[in-house]
C-alpha cells in the first residue's frame, strides 16, 4: 500500500522578506532515508535559490510513502539571493496550531510568528483490494535467437519556452596575460683535441725511411662525447729547432644533448709548445742527414723535454766466417732427408763403428741412398780392408732418405770402399746388389737386426733367419752354442751384448757448412719511444642547437554583481530514437506451472495526523491450478519498434538584455599554464686557455701511432654572447691508445755518402757476465763516443733479417678516454671516451 500527499506552498507578499521552502524526507522501517525533496517561493527581497534560478511565487511538492514510513518535514529559508537555505523556527500557538519564524534575535527578528501557515491536513477513509498470487514454475527450455536491429529515423518534435526575468546576477569573464623566459644554449662538452704533428718519412718511390717528417693530420672519433672531425695544420715552422707552432681546428656532432644545449659544435685552437718535438735528424756520429731529394721533405728525429733516446743497432766490421750445417737425426737407423737442401755424409769414426766380435770377417758396413727416381744404391763405409776417408754430398732434391746396412760375408762378394752399388728391391722385403745379387740387411727391412748404441751409431746382426753363408766357424744357422765344454748356452744373434755384436755402423749426416762473406757492420741509429713536452693552447669554440623558451599564460577569472532584465526565448528541437528489432526464436519448452491465487478486499480510517486505522480485511479461500505442457514451436520471428529517451537535438537560445553594475570587481580564481618551445640558435662564442703537458709512450713518438697520455688545467669564459654560470676553470686528463700497434716497413738509412742502406735485425752482443759489450767511437767532433754494441740476427738460409721500422701510422682504430672536471662547479666528473681513426 502506498500514499500520496501534496504540499502547496504560496508567496505570501507583505509577510516576509526571506525565501521560504519546505524540505520532505522519507525514512523507511529501517531507518534509511528513501527519499528527499524540497521546494522554495520567493519573498519580498530574496528573489533568487541557492542554484542561480528565479524563485517562484507558488510551489508545491508530491511526497509517496507506505504505512510503515515516516515522513519528516523541515522549514527552510533563504537570507540572501543565491544562499545557502537555513532551517526556521517552528512553534505552536495556543490552540495547537502551528507557527513558523525564519528570523532569530540575533538577526534582527521580528518575531511576529506569522511566516506561514503550515499543516492544514483533513481526516479520511480508504479502501483497498488484496491479491494474493503465486507461481510454482519449472521448465526447461532450448532455443536459437538471432536478433537484427535497424535503427530507423528518429521522432522529432519541437518546442518553444519565452521568458523574461529581472535578476541580479553574478557575471564572471578571464583576462589572459604572457610571461616568456629565453633559453639559453650552451656548449656542454670541451672538444680540446690535439693531433699528432709528425710520421714516418719515405724516399720519392715510397721506400720507408728510419726519420720522420711534419705533417698536417686529421682524425675521426666516435663516442659518448658524440661524432667528431678534428684536423690540424703542419708546425708554422719547418724549422724543428724552434718548438711548434700547430692550428687545429675541430667539428663536433653530438645527436645525444637536450634542448639549450649544443648539438653541433666548431672549435679553433692554437697550440704552442715550449720546447722542440723533434730535431734534425742526425747519424750516429752527430752530423747532420740531409734529404738527397731536393723536393722532398726535411728529415727530422722526435725528441722532447724528456725522451729516451739512444743509438742501437750499431754492428762493427767483421771477417769471413764459417757457420756449420744442421745435424740430421735418424730414426730407427733411418734419415729423412730435406728436399730443398744438399747432404753431406761424413767419413765413419774409426773407433766407433766397425767389424766386431763375429764368424765374418768380410763384412761390409755402409748407407742405402733411396733416390727420388724411385732408385736405390748402396755406399760401402768401411770393409775388412779399412774405411772411407773422405766425405760424401748428395745435392739438394736426389735423395729422400739414408738407410744404415749391413752386406754380410758371402760367396763372392767383394765390395769396394769409394764404389757406389746399384740395388734392387723386386718385392720391397729384401735388397740386393744388381752385380752379383749379394744380399744387403737394411735396417727398414730388418729392424731386429740393429740397435741404437749413440745418436748415430748402431750395432748390427749379420745373420738373418734361414740359410746365411758357411765358415770355417760358423755353419750358417742361427743357434745356440757353447763357447766353454760344460758352460751356458750362448745365443748366435743378441745384439744386446755389446761385446757379442758382430758389427757397428754409423756416420755425421748433416747439411753442408756456409761460409759467412765477411761484413762491414752496420752503422748505429737513434731510436726514441718516449718522448714528453708542454705547451700553452688557446680556442675558441661555437655551437648550435635547440633554444628552449619557456612561456607561462596566466588566466584570471573576475565576478561582478549586475542587475540584468532580460528576455530569453529557447527553440529545443527534440528526437526520440526508434529501432526496428526482428528477433527469429527456434523454441522447444517442456514446463509445468502451479498456481495459487487468494484474493480479498481491506477498509481502513485516515486520521488528520495520516495515521490509518481500524483497517478490516476480508480473505476468501485460495485457489490452486496446475498446468503441464510441452511446446515445441517452430521458428517464429519477431518484429518489435523499440523507442529509447527523448534527447535534446538542438536548441537555439535568443536572450535580449539590459545590464547596470552594481557591485565591484573581484579577483576569484587564476590558474597558470606553461608551455616549451624550441627553435634553432647559436651559444656564445667560448673562449679558453689552457697549460698542459703530453706523454708519448711506445710507438714513434709524436705521431698517430704513438700511445698518449695528456693532462692540462683549463680555464673557461664566453667571449661574444651572454652565457651561464660565469667563467669556469678546471682540469682534463686524456690517454689514447693503439691497441693493435704500429704498421712496420723495412727499413733504409742514409750512409755516409747519402746512399739509401738498408738496416738489419740485431740483438746486443753480451760479455760473458751478460753485460751489453760497448765500444768507444768518436763523434764528429773528435770527441770519445761510447756506444753498444749489437750482432746480426740470421735467417735458416743464412742471411741477415731486415730490420723494420714504424710508419707513424697505426694498425686499426685507437681508442680514447678523457676525464674532466671544473673546481667551481657542482656537476661532478665528465667522461667521455670511444674509438679514433686517423685518416
Amino acid at each position: 500500500m502506498q500514499l500520496s500527499t501534496e504540499f502547496n506552498l504560496l508567496y505570501l507578499p507583505g509577510q516576509h522578506d526571506y525565501g521560504e521552502g519546505i524540505q520532505l524526507t522519507v525514512y523507511g522501517p529501517d531507518g534509511t532515508v528513501k527519499s528527499t525533496e524540497s521546494a522554495f517561493v520567493r519573498g519580498d527581497r530574496v528573489q533568487t535559490g541557492p542554484d542561480g534560478r528565479t524563485l517562484p511565487e507558488a510551489a508545491q511538492l508530491n511526497v509517496v510513502y507506505g504505512s510503515e514510513d515516516t515522513v519528516e518535514l523541515r522549514v527552510l529559508n533563504l537570507v540572501r539571493d543565491g544562499d545557502e537555505p537555513q532551517q526556521s523556527g517552528l512553534y505552536f500557538t495556543t490552540d495547537g496550531k502551528f507557527a513558523v519564524e525564519d528570523q532569530s534575535p540575533a538577526n534582527g527578528s521580528d518575531l511576529d510568528f506569522n511566516d506561514g501557515q503550515y499543516f492544514e491536513l483533513s481526516m479520511g477513509r480508504g479502501e483497498a483490494d488484496l491479491i494474493s498470487e503465486s507461481q510454482s514454475i519449472s521448465s526447461t527450455v532450448s532455443y536459437r535467437t538471432e536478433v537484427i536491429e535497424t535503427p530507423l529515423s528518429p521522432l522529432t518534435r519541437q518546442e518553444q519556452v519565452s521568458e523574461v526575468s529581472r535578476l541580479q546576477l553574478d557575471q564572471t569573464f578571464t583576462e589572459t596575460t604572457e610571461d616568456r623566459l629565453p633559453g639559453r644554449v650552451e656548449l656542454v662538452n670541451s672538444e680540446a683535441n690535439l693531433l699528432p704533428h709528425a710520421t714516418g718519412a719515405s724516399t720519392a718511390d715510397g721506400t720507408p725511411l728510419i726519420y720522420d717528417r711534419y705533417y698536417a693530420a686529421a682524425q675521426v672519433r666516435l663516442g659518448t662525447d658524440g661524432a667528431s672531425l678534428t684536423g690540424q695544420l703542419s708546425p708554422l715552422a719547418d724549422n724543428p729547432a724552434a718548438p711548434p707552432t700547430l692550428i687545429t681546428g675541430s667539428l663536433n656532432f653530438n645527436p645525444g644533448v637536450v634542448a639549450n644545449q649544443a648539438g653541433l659544435s666548431a672549435t679553433v685552437g692554437v697550440t704552442q709548445f715550449f720546447t722542440p718535438t723533434h730535431r734534425d735528424a742526425v747519424d750516429r756520429y752527430g752530423r747532420q742527414v740531409v734529404n738527397p731529394d731536393p723536393d722532398g721533405p726535411r728529415l727530422i728525429q722526435p725528441t722532447g723535454l724528456i725522451n729516451n733516446t739512444q743509438i742501437v743497432g750499431f754492428v762493427p766490421p767483421t771477417p769471413f766466417q764459417a757457420v756449420p750445417g744442421q745435424r740430421l737425426s735418424s730414426s730407427a737407423g733411418i734419415y729423412e732427408l730435406p728436399g730443398d737442401q744438399a747432404i753431406v755424409i761424413e767419413p765413419p769414426d774409426q773407433t766407433l763403428v766397425g767389424p766386431g766380435n763375429a764368424a765374418y770377417t768380410r763384412n761390409v758396413g755402409g748407407l742405402i741412398v733411396e733416390r727420388t727416381d724411385g732408385t736405390a744404391t748402396f755406399l760401402p763405409q768401411w770393409n775388412e780392408q779399412g774405411y772411407v776417408t773422405e766425405s760424401t754430398r748428395l745435392e739438394a732434391g736426389m735423395a729422400r732418405q739414408l738407410i744404415y746396412a749391413l752386406v754380410p760375408q758371402q760367396a763372392g762378394q767383394d765390395l769396394q770402399l769409394g764404389q757406389e752399388y746399384v740395388l734392387s728391391n723386386p718385392d720391397g722385403q729384401r735388397y740386393r746388389t744388381t752385380d752379383g745379387g749379394f744380399e744387403v740387411i737394411a735396417a727398414n727391412q730388418h729392424p731386429e737386426n740393429f740397435q741404437q748404441e749413440q745418436p748415430n751409431v748402431y750395432a748390427v746382426e749379420d745373420t738373418l733367419p734361414g740359410e746365411n753363408a758357411e765358415t770355417a766357424r760358423f755353419s750358417g744357422l742361427r743357434g745356440l752354442y757353447r763357447q766353454v765344454p760344460d758352460g751356458p748356452l750362448i745365443s748366435t744373434f743378441d745384439i744386446s751384448q755389446p761385446d757379442q755384436v758382430d758389427a757397428r755402423v754409423g756416420n755425421q749426416i748433416s747439411t753442408p757448412d756456409r761460409l759467412l762473406p765477411g761484413s762491414g757492420g752496420q752503422a748505429g741509429y737513434s731510436k726514441t719511444t718516449f718522448a714528453g713536452g708542454l705547451y700553452v693552447r688557446g680556442e675558441l669554440a661555437l655551437g648550435l642547437g635547440n633554444q628552449e623558451d619557456v612561456a607561462t599564460t596566466t588566466a584570471s577569472t573576475y565576478r561582478r554583481q549586475l542587475d540584468m532584465t532580460y528576455r530569453q526565448t529557447t527553440t529545443n528541437v527534440l528526437a526520440i530514437p526508434q529501432t526496428q528489432v526482428n528477433t527469429h526464436t527456434t523454441e522447444l519448452t517442456s514446463r509445468q506451472i502451479e498456481t495459487t491465487r487468494q484474493t480479498g478486499d481491506a477498509e481502513f480510517d485516515i486520521d488528520a495526523d495520516g495515521i490509518l486505522s481500524n483497517i478490516n480485511s476480508r480473505l476468501n479461500e485460495a485457489e490452486t491450478s496446475t498446468l503441464v505442457e510441452t511446446i515445441e514451436g517452430p521458428t517464429m520471428a519477431d518484429t518489435t519498434l523499440r523507442s529509447g529517451p527523448e534527447y535534446l537535438v538542438a536548441s537555439t537560445t535568443e536572450i535580449s538584455s539590459e545590464e547596470v553594475l552594481v557591485d565591484s570587481t573581484s579577483l576569484i580564481d587564476r590558474q597558470s599554464v606553461t608551455e616549451r618551445e624550441t627553435y634553432p640558435n647559436l651559444t656564445p662564442l667560448r673562449g679558453e686557455l689552457a697549460i698542459g703537458g703530453v706523454l708519448n709512450i711506445g710507438n714513434t713518438p709524436w705521431t698517430p701511432a704513438a700511445n698518449v697520455l695528456r693532462a692540462e688545467l683549463f680555464t673557461q669564459g664566453t667571449v661574444i654572447g651572454q652565457g651561464q654560470g660565469g667563467a669556469a676553470t678546471g682540469w682534463r686528463v686524456e690517454a689514447l691508445f693503439n691497441p693493435f700497434g704500429e704498421q712496420q716497413r723495412p727499413a733504409y738509412y742514409y750512409n755516409l755518402a747519402n746512399r739509401l742502406t738498408p738496416i738489419y735485425q740485431t740483438v746486443p752482443l753480451l760479455d760473458e757476465s751478460g753485460d751489453q759489450v760497448m765500444t768507444q767511437l768518436a763523434n764528429a767532433d773528435g770527441q770519445p763516443l761510447p756506444v753498444g754494441t749489437y750482432q746480426f740476427v740470421y735467417d735458416e738460409a743464412g742471411d741477415r733479417i731486415l730490420e723494420t721500422v714504424g710508419t707513424g701510422r697505426p694498425v686499426g682504430p685507437g681508442i680514447y678516454l678523457r676525464v674532466e672536471d671544473e673546481f667551481n662547479r657542482d656537476g661532478g666528473l665528465s667522461v667521455f671516451g670511444g674509438i679514433k681513426f686517423d685518416l
